[in-house]
């Protein structure tokens, strides 16, 4: 019996917040920046998720209990490999409609504390790497093509002058791990490539995605150094313009900068680095997840 009432209490609350959702767009003119009906599926889904098998009321949400649901749909979804885009599309759905409800106080939630605890399940499961594979056929190529002209210019770049010192700190490893991953993250990520970028494009990355990727701190203080390096290498065998270089170097001291301030805010994520190692161990055979093929089974539906 208590499953059945929780059921009802689930959808009741879906049909009261959602509507309350709606209202909030509507009043700030922003019913026409998403996809209202993926919209309601995703947050239906997120509803259904947290009543059934996170087993927590909408009113006892809280950034610790809505933390463990969004790690369940991520996980999940991974697991049953679905599309990365479209997976993308449901997580935004939900994160924003969690957003409105925590502003407007209808869950007793710090909305950055939520964005600060999924940073590392968002780098683990939301990655560009194997990204490309969602892609459109031309998109995938233009990526591949990308990391193909990079990777040529890395092996020249390990055994130039301006790679030397970095060589005495790091491992050629760990150096094209920063470089591509960048490379990656640019492309899939913002549209841009290492030709066509800006300071801002770079700036921008550098504050909102490396934060939440499990590197050391180490790691951290060497992306900067090793960008540099690799542009000023690139600039100086002619494939890159000096003008351009000199904006890119620029986004990236800005971008470093904001990231290393953003870590250290966060005590470099290592609560949040430690619970998700721990729902990892929970879950470690992903645990159930044919359900979250309903939720991408409905979103398919209304999109066609």
């Amino acid at each position: 019996m208590g499953q059945i009432s929780m059921v009802v209490a689930y959808e009741d609350d879906f049909s009261r917040e959602w509507g309350g959702f709606v209202r909030f767009l509507r009043k700030h003119q922003l019913t026409d920046v998403m996809d209202k009906q993926v919209t309601k599926v995703a947050v239906h889904g997120l509803f259904k998720l947290m009543a059934q098998k996170v087993k927590v009321p909408f009113n006892q949400w809280n950034a610790g209990s809505v933390h463990r649901g969004l790690f369940r749909f991520l996980s999940s979804a991974y697991q049953e490999g679905m599309n990365a885009l479209l997976t993308d599309q449901i997580y935004e759905s939900m994160t924003t409609f969690l957003l409105v409800e925590a502003e407007t106080n209808h869950i007793a939630m710090n909305y950055d504390q939520l964005t600060a605890l999924m940073r590392p399940v968002t780098a683990a499961y939301l990655l560009p790497y194997g990204a490309e594979e969602s892609l459109p056929q031309w998109q995938s190529a233009t990526s591949e093509s990308v990391r193909g002209y990079v990777s040529q210019w890395f092996k020249l770049f390990v055994q130039s002058p301006e790679c030397a010192p970095l060589l005495k700190q790091s491992s050629e490893g760990e150096l094209q791990l920063y470089v591509m991953i960048f490379t990656d993250a640019l492309y899939n990520r913002q549209r841009k490539t290492i030709k066509n970028t800006g300071m801002h494009d770079i700036e921008t990355l550098l504050e909102q995605l490396f934060p939440g990727l499990l590197f050391k701190k180490w790691d951290y203080s060497q992306i900067q150094p090793t960008l540099t390096a690799f542009f000023t290498f690139a600039q100086r065998l002619g494939y890159l313009r000096p003008e351009h270089v000199k904006r890119m170097i620029h986004g990236v001291e800005r971008g470093s900068t904001a990231m290393l301030n953003e870590l250290k805010t966060h005590d470099w994520y290592q609560f949040p680095k430690l619970r998700f190692a721990a729902l990892e161990q929970q879950y470690q055979g992903g645990g159930d997840s044919q359900w979250v093929r309903e939720i991408f089974e409905q979103v398919n539906e209304v999109k066609h």
